[in-house]
């Protein structure tokens, strides 16, 4: 087989197996949710459901305000335990972190049920400052973490249950830690 017939036959079953992918996803409505981006196919849902629970959380540091912090995590959440006691040590240095902004950089769904949904989110810290008496330090951005966040819906409200690291990302901080 010359070298001219080998490579038409390579482009002909690239086009072959191009159009069996474009009819199987034109039968059954794409390719699996699991795998497409939020961004690009699940709506915006998830990702204003994680940019308002950042909100929320920022708004309890800037505040200093375990109260605030809580509700945001299932009762029965290692994570939220965490994040509450890092905040109350803050609180007892008279310490609070203000401006604490995440910038949203992917969000994936995982897994969707009724009561649970489990994210894929990719994420940065781009702005903070600890401020205390005589005290205002703006802390660096931190470089994107990739993290998986279990959501339960309790009472009407989706809380986070557990965070943990995913590789590919920063890391070696939790989630639940401010920046």
């Amino acid at each position: 087989m010359s070298l001219r017939r080998a490579a038409t036959t390579s482009v002909l079953v690239a086009i072959a197996s191009l159009a069996a992918t474009v009819v199987v996803w034109a039968v059954t409505g794409g390719p699996p949710q699991r795998d497409r981006p939020v961004a690009a196919g699940l709506g915006p849902d998830h990702v204003e459901l994680v940019r308002a629970w950042d909100r929320r959380r920022a708004e309890a540091w800037a505040k200093g305000e375990p109260r605030l912090l809580r509700p945001l995590y299932t009762p029965d959440s290692r994570t939220g335990r965490r994040d509450v006691r890092m905040l109350d040590r803050y609180r007892e240095r008279g310490l609070r972190v203000e401006g604490l902004r995440t910038q949203l950089l992917s969000v994936r769904a995982v897994r969707e049920e009724a009561d649970l949904l489990v994210l894929e989110v990719t994420d940065r810290v781009s702005a903070a400052e600890v401020v205390g008496e005589g005290l205002r330090r703006e802390l660096p951005a931190d470089a994107p973490s990739r993290r998986e966040i279990t959501w339960r819906q309790e009472t009407g409200e989706w809380l986070v249950h557990e965070v943990f690291d995913l590789p590919g990302g920063a890391g070696a901080r939790e989630r639940a830690a401010p920046p």
